[in-house]
């Protein structure tokens, strides 16, 4: 598994052996975390922020262990003779860019309104489960879910005996000009 490093961090077992935390990045993009044990103690120093390393793992139990860690080193360019997967495997790794002040703004208005969705839904599917489900639609269901939605975003939501007598005088106008 090759990684790029991004944070390295000391931390204790449960019989307090000190051992690293590292996080990072694989080539197709992807965060990871692995500890580092102290059986893997001489190869800490090769835990830098930055680091890109091939680390060799092995299951023990349901855990998946690091097992050997070996730095991936400067290989020929294509220029100099054959391209080592190394080399493949530093254009893969993804460049960190910044996020500027707006685009974290605009990640936080995303990720609130897709959690206001998902919350606004589970609500209207509780509500669903006490009517009965044959008693509701899955159009029933999402107008629900928008009532909690704007509700959430803190629009004005109509008192629901507000809204059942309107659509009782709805009803009973309907009624008396039929008749």
């Amino acid at each position: 598994m090759i990684i790029k490093i991004k944070e390295v961090s000391k931390a204790l077992d449960k019989n307090g052996s000190e051992y690293r935390k590292i996080k990072g990045t694989m080539p197709d993009g992807k965060e990871t975390t692995k500890s580092i044990f102290s059986n893997l103690e001489d190869s800490w120093g090769l835990l830098e922020e930055g680091a890109v390393l091939d680390l060799t793992l092995e299951k023990k139990g349901q855990f998946w262990n690091v097992a050997e860690i070996k730095p991936v080193e400067q290989q020929p360019t294509k220029s100099q003779g054959v391209p080592h997967h190394s080399e493949k495997v530093r254009e893969m790794v993804p460049r960190e860019e910044k996020m500027s002040r707006d685009d974290w703004i605009e990640k936080d208005r995303i990720t609130r309104k897709s959690i206001e969705r998902q919350t606004s839904l589970n609500a209207s599917i509780e509500v669903a489960k006490l009517i009965g489900a044959d008693k509701t639609t899955p159009e029933k269901i999402i107008a629900t879910a928008r009532v909690f939605e704007a509700y959430l975003e803190g629009k004005e939501v109509q008192p629901a005996k507000s809204r059942l007598a309107e659509e009782a005088l709805k009803l009973g106008a309907k009624e008396d000009s039929a008749s």
